[in-house]
């Protein structure tokens, strides 16, 4: 990953910390939104709402001013907007709150700071800047906000540990499970257009949280300094159905989903039937389905043969596909208590014969960075959408190996 890909990650999970903390930080009836118009975070109360921008700079060398222009450009914006509906605005706070080396004193802007701001030059905020100088209330604007330096990511994901052990959540199960639950909680309303879906408040927050069974590897949680704690809970989960026998599993591979896929795949299937695949009566080979081409597959089903992994894809010639030959059930053959041969150990799919899983809906529901999968195939299933891109720690999570380094 790029420093640049990396640090917009770091910037967007910097803003659903934010919003965490001050969702722990709330007292009722305080409301805390996550997306608004212009804000990042929303603080909705009676008597004072506070809107927060947040800004995450790890690798500027020094504070400049030019690094704010953006964000108090569009609060002075909205401040006008609130101006020319209210007349006056007084019970609003506008909060920049920027991480940003160097800059470490909380303040307010100065009117020569702002005027700068306002004179920008800047080909993307000129027009803008230029049409809010003709004849906003600067003064007025300056009283309401603040400029507010926060603390590294680290310590910001720290502060929210400790929040959510002093709701009442459980100190052992936090980094695992809790703190990011909560991110994911956060990042999946970030998302929905109705504001209405977009609001917390922290009783609702926490009761949601404790009543969550399971923990979320999803494109955000796994990028959490807590990830180890995170594969680990991730993997005691899936081991508790993994260890138990005779159940139907599914998996549904993206063809991105695992970097060096074209590498890994063949060898993850072998060792999954290897592991679990051992008992003389278990007659539910896991099925494999990807969202790949079909030469892509035809490779993959080469290769586990020449592995004598027996597979069934359902095929009766090139292009005809029989559900009923896929999902039949295999003739085991046993010497002296041991399985001697297996008419076929894992099944085959192409993602365009997904449709014919409904009607034979698995025990267990695996998507591998979570491709697009209808809804009635993941009910009354155990689903686990996982985003997981790193071979060694998809084997680490179904106890294919001990670590993941």
């Amino acid at each position: 990953m790029s420093r640049v890909a990396s640090e917009s990650i770091k910037g967007y999970l910097y803003q659903f910390n934010k919003c965490l903390v001050e969702i722990l930080k709330s007292t009722p009836p305080e409301e805390i939104a996550i997306e608004g118009i212009i804000e990042d975070v929303e603080v909705i109360s009676p008597s004072l709402s506070s809107y927060i921008q947040c800004k995450y700079h790890e690798s500027k060398d020094k504070f400049v001013l030019s690094d704010i222009y953006k964000p108090v450009l569009q609060m002075l914006e909205q401040h006008e907007k609130f101006r020319a509906i209210h007349g006056t605005v007084a019970n609003v706070r506008y909060i920049l709150f920027c991480h940003i080396p160097g800059g470490n004193t909380s303040r307010t802007l100065t009117s020569a700071e702002l005027d700068e701001i306002l004179l920008t030059g800047n080909g993307k905020l000129k027009d803008l800047a230029e049409k809010l100088a003709t004849s906003c209330d600067r003064s007025g604007f300056l009283k309401l906000f603040w400029l507010e330096f926060g603390p590294s990511y680290d310590e910001l994901s720290d502060e929210a540990d400790r929040l959510l052990v002093s709701s009442g959540l459980n100190d052992k199960d936090v980094g695992g499970i809790f703190y990011p639950n909560a991110i994911h909680k956060i990042a999946e309303a970030a998302t929905q257009a109705d504001k209405v879906n977009r609001v917390f408040t922290k009783d609702g927050f926490i009761r949601d949280l404790k009543n969550l069974k399971k923990v979320t590897l999803s494109r955000w949680t796994k990028e959490l300094k807590s990830k180890e704690k995170i594969l680990q809970a991730v993997r005691k989960q899936l081991l508790t159905n993994l260890d138990r026998e005779s159940r139907d599993r599914y998996f549904v591979f993206s063809e991105e989903a695992v970097n060096q896929f074209d590498d890994d795949i063949v060898v993850f299937i072998k060792d999954f039937i290897d592991r679990y695949q051992t008992k003389p009566y278990d007659k539910k080979p896991p099925l494999f389905c990807f969202e790949c081409p079909d030469d892509k597959i035809e490779e993959i089903k080469e290769r586990l043969h020449k592995k004598s992994v027996r597979f069934e894809d359902g095929m009766i010639n090139k292009t005809l596909f029989d559900a009923g030959e896929l999902f039949k059930t295999p003739m085991v053959q046993v010497s002296g208590g041991n399985v001697s041969r297996r008419e076929f150990q894992v099944r085959i799919m192409h993602h365009l014969n997904m449709a014919s899983m409904t009607q034979h809906r698995p025990d267990d529901l695996f998507l591998v960075c979570d491709p697009k999968v209808d809804d009635a195939l993941r009910k009354d299933t155990n689903s686990e959408a996982l985003t997981i891109d790193d071979a060694a720690e998809l084997k680490y999570i179904f106890g294919l190996r001990g670590n993941h380094e």
